[in-house]
């Protein structure tokens, strides 16, 4: 038998709601096991408003992040952060990281608020940064 694909899928916690976070539960519970291992990387947190904290928060994050890419090794990282500025600059940093380091990536982006969507459209950030 084949080896299994390892993913390591990073999203907000499944505590939250919303649709980033019913669009991951629904890949978790429905992924085909006998071909992939799909592990959970929880990141971000719950917070209304930006947090005084959050650069150390991310700091931390970052640090279990690299941390999990030497324990897990996988063959792919998903990304899949919500539209939200906070949100999107994270990832890219995690991707960049990631990506630096030899992972392949997936970059997926869930959610929608219109004022953060027109900037995308209007500057093209994705063909510039992704």
């Amino acid at each position: 038998m084949k080896n299994k694909i390892r993913i390591l899928l990073c999203s907000a916690s499944l505590e939250r709601k919303g649709g980033v976070t019913n669009y991951v539960r629904l890949l978790l519970d429905n992924y085909p096991s006998d071909k992939y291992v799909i592990n959970h990387f929880v990141q971000g947190y719950n917070s209304e408003f930006m947090n005084i904290f959050y650069p150390i928060i991310f700091l931390i994050q970052l640090s279990k992040f690299k941390e999990k890419l030497k324990k897990f090794n996988p063959d792919i990282i998903h990304f899949n952060p919500s539209l939200a500025w906070v949100a999107i600059i994270r990832d890219y940093i995690f991707m960049r990281y990631a990506k630096k380091n030899g992972f392949s990536v997936l970059f997926c982006v869930g959610g929608w608020e219109k004022s953060i969507s027109e900037h995308f459209h209007t500057e093209n950030v994705f063909s510039r940064f992704f």
